[in-house]
């Protein structure tokens, strides 16, 4: 009788067990198969990450080297930018000078003027007072 029951248990399993075994040999094949594409597609990222840490390394150095090209461009541009207004102060500071000279001699030729008013008035009024004794 256990004979039996194991017979028709084993009737009743088997072909469930083979089918469940059938699905795990194609599982398997699929997971390989993925696996396979996984190992493909790490290959490939790795070789991106390659050719883009390649690309950024040349893309650095060449923004260095144009920082580095600006940056002496802007010291030549201060440094001709100073000495031009440096020199344009110099020209302004010699032209006020001048101009301060030529306001000390026509402040001079005024004083001289109104020292020439007053004697001038100063002579009408001695002329005028001699006038008056004469006569």
């Amino acid at each position: 009788m256990i004979a039996y029951i194991a017979e028709a248990v084993k009737r009743a399993l088997l072909p469930e067990l083979e089918k469940l075994s059938a699905r795990m040999d194609r599982m398997e094949g699929r997971l390989e198969e993925l696996s396979h594409r996984l190992g493909d597609l790490n290959n490939q990222l790795i070789a991106m990450r390659t050719e883009l840490s390649a690309r950024i390394d040349e893309v650095r150095s060449d923004l260095s080297a144009r920082i580095d090209e600006v940056r002496r461009e802007l010291i030549e541009l201060i440094t001709a930018t100073r000495a031009e207004l440096t020199h344009r102060q110099d020209a302004l500071n010699a032209r006020m000078d001048e101009i301060a000279r030529d306001m000390t001699k026509i402040y001079d030729v005024l004083v001289r003027r109104e020292d020439y008013e007053r004697l001038r008035e100063q002579v009408q009024e001695l002329e005028r007072k001699i006038a008056e004794l004469t006569r």
